[in-house]
């Protein structure tokens, strides 16, 4: 779970903060952004208010993690409480 998390962050802030400046200011990269912050936020509150469905929403369904992430989703809940 803490993977997921870890690589989900360094993939938004690679795309937020290495593109170019000038870059940033196209509504394109304004879009993809939010999109990633969206996907992202949509993941952690799964993982808050452990929802497996909500969780998998954010995962693609060809993913290779696909399988792993609901099977560690479901492993995870039940016997831990999980403080954010």
């Amino acid at each position: 779970m803490c993977f997921f998390k870890i690589a989900a962050t360094v993939i938004f802030l690679s795309v937020v903060f290495i593109l170019p400046a000038d870059a940033q200011d196209n509504e394109g990269y304004q879009a993809m952004a939010k999109a990633l912050r969206n996907v992202i936020q949509e993941n952690f509150d799964g993982y808050k208010e452990e929802d497996i469905a909500k969780i998998m929403t954010t995962v693609h369904t060809q993913s290779p993690g696909y399988l792993a992430t609901k099977q560690i989703s479901n492993e995870i809940f039940p016997p831990y409480e999980l403080n954010y």
